[in-house]
């Protein structure tokens, strides 16, 4: 009974996960923005490959785990930058993949300043595991729709501005909306347009460390805004390690079991770069909720980076 129980639960847990979570949770994000903004494509100017793991609420069955690989790079000729990036999601039975591609312009303002638009086009597919599925109510229509494997068009478009020591930017996804995304067919799944906002600095203190501070910024209409807010501290500009914290913003009191701003997680992260082509990074998430508080979340990456010998810049890439 119990694990019926669970099942049934833990449907109407990813159901909402679904809605909440279009954009995997990412900890990480500092370290390479191509995955929330594609006007970041070709920003370092060199061919960058990541890829990230998340295991998120470790030890919780059916948790939420996060697979991408993401790749850009610019083409100075054209002062246009390129990218891709393919994720896995898997929540329970779920499981959400992404494939998008990614071009930008980038604009040069000053010396040290650029301003650059991107857009990204691509596809969402969910696919549901009806091995893994076990209701309680065998006939329940939620689960009798003839439905396995569903796809959706994605168009995102973003700007960022960036300068030798500070960045800020914002994209949107989903762009076709709601409306047009909806399928008839099973009308329990929505893809909403989402919008983000980020930003960050760099602040040179002492000999070979620096402080560099972020923020991010994710919004819909339908689901409480997400802030996030990191600070790391770098070591000669090959480790650094960092604190940050996951928020809740109830904005006009919508949902009236949630306070106006609620703290989720905290983050610790690290990045060490191994060599001039080679860096790792890690972060550790401990959740404040009280339900997953047994649950901590980890997450890894590595990059590897090809360096772009016709590429010249004026000032470093530090983001």
């Amino acid at each position: 009974m119990k694990r019926y129980l669970f099942s049934f639960i833990w449907l109407i847990i990813s159901s909402n996960l679904l809605l909440a979570q279009q954009m995997p949770q990412f900890s990480q994000y500092l370290f390479n923005p191509i995955y929330i903004n594609p006007a970041y494509a070709g920003y370092k100017g060199d061919t960058f490959i990541q890829t990230y793991n998340r295991f998120q609420w470790l030890g919780l069955k059916g948790r939420p785990v996060n697979y991408g690989l993401a790749a850009d790079g610019a083409i100075e000729r054209f002062n246009l930058g390129w990218g891709v990036h393919a994720g896995n999601e898997t929540i329970g039975f779920q499981r959400n993949s992404t494939f998008q591609t990614k071009l930008a312009y980038h604009l040069r303002i000053n010396r040290l300043s650029y301003v650059s638009f991107g857009t990204s086009i691509g596809f969402w597919n969910q696919k549901i595991d009806e091995d893994k599925v076990d209701p309680i109510q065998k006939d329940d229509p939620l689960l009798n729709t003839n439905f396995n494997s569903i796809f959706y068009p994605d168009l995102g478009f973003g700007i960022f501005y960036y300068h030798k020591y500070f960045h800020i930017g914002g994209a949107m996804y989903n762009i076709l909306g709601e409306d047009f995304l909806r399928n008839p067919s099973f009308p329990y799944i929505e893809l909403k347009q989402s919008l983000n906002f980020s930003g960050g600095f760099r602040k040179e203190f002492l000999e070979g460390r620096a402080i560099e501070g972020s923020f991010l910024l994710l919004a819909d209409n339908k689901s409480p805004t997400r802030i996030d807010l990191n600070m790391n501290v770098f070591l000669n500009d090959r480790i650094g390690v960092g604190l940050g914290s996951r928020n809740q913003i109830n904005y006009f009191g919508i949902y009236s079991k949630l306070n106006s701003f609620n703290l989720l997680q905290f983050i610790i992260s690290t990045e060490i770069r191994i060599s001039d082509s080679l860096e790792f990074g890690y972060s550790f998430d401990y959740d404040f909720k009280t339900s997953f508080q047994q649950f901590n979340s980890h997450e890894l990456s590595i990059g590897y980076r090809i360096k772009n010998k016709n590429f010249s810049v004026l000032s470093p890439r530090y983001f």
